[in-house]
């Protein structure tokens, strides 16, 4: 997952999210990340401060044992 894929992916959510609270939902959608990904570039205090800011939940998951690590609120 580059930048370019990152980005896309959180275009989604944000749509995503957008459907959810316009439908009248109270979900709240998760991202899942690579754990690779997310210790490269999820970890970074620049994403970190989007993440906070945008209130963004992750699933970080292992994708060679196919096991959730994490989940962030």
């Amino acid at each position: 997952m580059g930048v370019v894929r990152a980005s896309c992916s959180l275009f989604l959510l944000y749509l995503y999210r957008s459907i959810l609270r316009r439908s009248g939902s109270t979900r709240q959608p998760y991202l899942a990340v690579p754990l690779k990904v997310y210790q490269e570039l999820f970890q970074k205090a620049i994403v970190q401060n989007v993440i906070e800011d945008e209130s963004i939940h992750l699933i970080v998951f292992n994708p060679d044992t196919e096991v959730i690590e994490q989940w962030i609120d």
